[in-house]
């Protein structure tokens, strides 16, 4: 369980590199991708794509953080009431949200230690982990519950958006006395009454965990949940079951949104992130050799594709705000070796040199 958490919490995952020339005669397989050279074009802009993502990423947050707040509180209300209640250190779970004005807003970590038998909701599950927004709507959106009865919800990069006060009553999660700010469906879902009512529901479908709060029909999801292998998932709409296992790449294999051939292909880049200052770098629009992977669901049904039989994984890749997830193909997969952690990493890097 550690393994996963570390592995699902963790953005900086290990990397691997590209599979290497085709040997003679050999077929490529439908979901195995050969390396080539790279485009005369690509290499010309590698020295400025890491910094535009960073001013990307920065602009989406300025945007986000103008957004039109109408219905909802302005956000500066929002803030102002967090910055009444004080600094308060010498309590990890107490609303330690910034030291001052020009700080950034604290998200605290919590020890994740929740207690997947106990079947009750109580005010200390509520605080023994971080709570976060179904993907559908937020990939980066989180509820923080705190020892002293508030509640936020926001993202680190643009701070609070609701916030408010917490209750439990009759094994019920009670939302009042709350702020939010407006132009977010979720809020629009969720804030529709002085009192929301929440519910804790277990053995849910979600390929992660196996708890969900329900707010109006929005869910969240814990940390330390994780779900059973063996059990029931269902990944946007498709019936799968959930396994947890740490696999490594054998060769360059397609990443999919659907499993199967005819889907799109997701483009991981976080690869940028690490390997943009290498003399080759370029985007490969595969997962390379190497690569580290937690594998989350797998396919009902075997498959077999250019002759070789496997399971469609449902893994993820982290991007600089979340993760995207998705799927690939199983027939180029090995267990993980930790003790050879380095050596992945540098077989990924040599792809890009």
């Amino acid at each position: 369980m550690k393994s996963l958490l570390k592995h699902f919490i963790t953005i900086l995952l290990t990397f691997s590199l590209l599979f290497s020339a085709c040997k003679k005669n050999n077929p490529i397989p439908a979901e195995v991708i050969p390396e080539t050279e790279p485009a005369a074009e690509e290499s010309e802009t590698a020295e400025t794509s890491h910094t535009q993502v960073k001013e990307e990423a920065k602009k989406e947050a300025e945007a986000a953080e103008e957004e039109p707040e109408i219905p909802g509180t302005p956000a500066s209300v929002i803030h102002a009431k967090i910055d009444a209640l004080g600094y308060q250190h010498e309590d990890m779970l107490k609303v330690n949200y910034r030291d001052g004005p020009n700080d950034g807003y604290s998200w605290h970590s919590r020890e994740c230690n929740y207690d997947i038998n106990d079947k009750t909701l109580s005010k200390e599950k509520l605080l023994s982990t971080v709570w976060f927004l179904d993907e559908k709507y937020g990939k980066s959106i989180k509820l923080v519950f705190y020892s002293d009865d508030y509640f936020m919800i926001g993202s680190g990069y643009i701070g609070p958006s609701a916030f408010g006060k917490y209750k439990i009553e009759d094994d019920k999660l009670i939302l009042y006395d709350y702020d939010h700010v407006g132009g977010r469906d979720y809020y629009d879902k969720i804030f529709t009454s002085d009192e929301v009512i929440g519910e804790l529901r277990f053995e849910s479908d979600h390929f992660l965990v196996d708890n969900e709060l329900l707010l109006n029909d929005v869910k969240f999801f814990p940390y330390g949940c994780p779900k059973l292998a063996g059990s029931h998932a269902l990944i946007n709409g498709i019936n799968a079951i959930a396994v947890s296992e740490e696999k490594v790449l054998t060769d360059n294999v397609k990443f999919r949104t659907e499993p199967n051939t005819n889907s799109e292909t997701i483009v991981p880049e976080i690869y940028e992130e690490i390997f943009h200052n290498e003399p080759n770098w370029r985007m490969p629009d595969c997962l390379i050799k190497g690569q580290v992977l937690t594998l989350y669901a797998r396919t009902e049904n075997l498959e077999t594709i250019d002759g070789e039989t496997a399971y469609w994984y449902y893994t993820g890749m982290p991007t600089i705000a979340y993760y995207d997830y998705g799927w690939i193909f199983g027939a180029w997969l090995e267990d993980y070796d930790e003790s050879k952690t380095d050596e992945y990493f540098e077989i990924r890097r040599k792809y890009f040199q």
